[in-house]
């Protein structure tokens, strides 16, 4: 328990950020209060695997909450009116040259044979996850489940943050759960890519097929 966390060995403190937290009892809330301890939740990693997420009792106890979410620039600008300063001009520098190098990959991997363009996500995949564990890519077995490899929840925030960033795609992982493994992960992504692609020929292929030509 957290009480005991700061007990016997004094772990908590104003500098102290504690994962999930999901079963607190009185006295660990109060522990929490107590040293100005703060919790970490992933809302949507929390929801999908207990099916509620308690950070409302605990802001209502007065416990520091801080929340790990989605958001994309353009809803960052349009919700927080701050962000069009020009103190964060460099920031949306940054975006728009992320969202340019993930078009680029993006439109590799769907000219590559479907084969070849999944062993190139693995790679990447393999890549970014031995930079979050700090291990050699050789280290890092695709087919083991990831929790086993030493990736935990906020770990699984980080690799999802660092493949969207790459690819600029939204990246299906809520949750670490016990059976992912790397290549059902990377599976799950070729999904989304792919069918993205496919969408957008189909589309193009009606717009030419429907559409009258312009008039010169």
């Amino acid at each position: 328990t957290l009480k005991l966390a700061q007990e016997e060995l004094g772990l908590l403190g104003p500098r102290s950020f504690m994962s999930h937290s999901i079963d607190l009892r009185q006295e660990d809330v109060r522990a929490c209060l107590d040293t100005g301890t703060s919790i970490v939740h992933n809302p949507s990693a929390i929801m999908s695997i207990r099916g509620r997420c308690p950070a409302p009792e605990l802001i209502e106890a007065g416990v520091p909450v801080i929340h790990v979410a989605r958001m994309g620039w353009d809803s960052m600008q349009a919700a927080l009116p701050i962000m069009a300063e020009p103190a964060f001009a460099a920031l949306a520098g940054q975006a728009a040259a992320h969202e340019a190098d993930g078009a680029a990959l993006r439109t590799q991997l769907c000219a590559m044979e479907p084969g070849a363009a999944r062993a190139a996500l693995l790679a990447l995949a393999r890549d970014e996850m031995a930079r979050i564990l700090r291990l050699p890519p050789e280290a890092v077995r695709v087919d083991q489940p990831l929790p086993g490899l030493g990736l935990d929840s906020l770990g699984g925030i980080e690799l999802r943050m660092a493949l969207e960033r790459r690819l600029g795609i939204t990246v299906p992982l809520t949750a670490v759960t016990e059976d992912l493994t790397l290549a059902l992960l990377v599976q799950r992504i070729s999904a989304v890519l792919f069918k993205d692609a496919a969408d957008t020929a189909t589309l193009e292929a009606l717009i030419e097929t429907h559409e009258p030509a312009a008039v010169q």
